[in-house]
């Protein structure tokens, strides 16, 4: 009796385990999806810079935008780690 009962718990923790890696395992796809979204977002920007580079204010404005990518890429790390350490 007392190995069913060890049995059905290791298999409950067991179960436990892979479920917890599973919200993991997604989170990082979602992760790694917008950090791949972002980042073609800031190559693009990237891209545009020479182009617009004769107008001071165009520039800067392209800056801002990209600074404020970095950010977005940033805190979308620092959030879903927070998440993944509460999991």
């Amino acid at each position: 009796m007392k190995d069913k009962n060890k049995n059905y718990q290791l298999a409950q923790e067991v179960k436990a385990r892979l479920k917890l890696e599973s919200r993991v395992g997604i989170m990082e796809w979602v992760l790694n999806m917008e950090l791949t979204d972002k980042l073609k977002e800031l190559k693009e920007l990237l891209h545009q810079m020479p182009q617009v580079a004769e107008n001071e204010v165009a520039r800067l404005e392209m800056l801002g935008r990209i600074q404020m990518m970095e950010h977005a890429i940033f805190f979308g790390l620092t959030e879903s780690m927070e998440t993944a350490a509460e999991i």
